[in-house]
């Protein structure tokens, strides 16, 4: 049955939803499926089955995504599970993002110790002119226009 062939897509989801439970033939089963997941995690199971048959069909990226409201990057990780079974790659934004956050946690950690290193091999007489110049006398007047 065609998406508008019903008054809503609520309505398709839990059509397709029964019809899915009866398919699996487990009454057991299907009584736990049904009161362990959310109408949101079923609606989400639905749209990617219902994906998986139009990729099958041989309609496009875009097409899909009209029809299921699936972002592009959903569609190509079901793809590719249909081609290849053994690969299951779908990377949310947020895991995505996470991950260049944390990889940018590690440079600034890198460079940070890598200024500690250098400073550790930096000589003490040095460290003791920085703590002199912070000492030096207040400007007053053109006689310290050298200093800082």
């Amino acid at each position: 049955m065609e998406i508008s062939e019903f008054r809503s897509r609520r309505e398709w989801v839990n059509y397709m939803w029964v019809k899915l439970l009866k398919d699996i033939g487990n009454p057991d089963t299907s009584a736990m499926l049904d009161s362990l997941l959310s109408p949101y995690e079923k609606q989400i199971i639905v749209n990617r089955l219902a994906a998986l048959i139009l990729i099958r069909d041989g309609k496009t990226y875009k097409q899909i995504g009209e029809e299921l409201w699936l972002s592009p990057s959903t569609i190509r990780s079901l793809k590719k599970t249909i081609e290849d079974k053994s690969v299951k790659e779908y990377q949310s934004y947020r895991l995505t993002s996470n991950k260049r956050k944390k990889e940018n946690r590690e440079k600034e950690l890198a460079e940070a110790e890598k200024i500690i290193e250098r400073q550790r091999q930096t000589p003490d007489w040095i460290h003791w002119l920085d703590r002199m110049e912070k000492n030096f006398p207040k400007k007053h007047g053109p006689r310290w226009k050298w200093v800082r």
